[in-house]
């Protein structure tokens, strides 16, 4: 009987260390899912930044171009 009660007091005192290591296993698992997550965010305001800092090179250039066309001498047969 006494070897009973030896094996659950060893793992009463086991318990709350078991449960510690879980509950930073838990932790670390949370955090890596919330940095991958964060991460395709970054991945994907970034491309769409290039997209959009093209978008506005194109459209300078053709402002750029309109400009050329209003201040262009006007033919007089034209």
């Amino acid at each position: 009987m006494e070897m009973f009660k030896k094996l659950d007091s060893n793992k009463i005192k086991k318990l709350p260390s078991f449960l510690l290591s879980s509950f930073i296993l838990i932790i670390v698992l949370l955090s890596l899912i919330i940095s991958a997550n964060k991460m395709m965010e970054f991945i994907a305001i970034t491309t769409e930044t290039e997209v959009l800092q093209t978008i506005h090179d194109n459209k300078l250039r053709e402002i750029d171009e309109l400009k050329y066309y209003i201040n262009a001498e006007i033919d007089a047969k034209y």
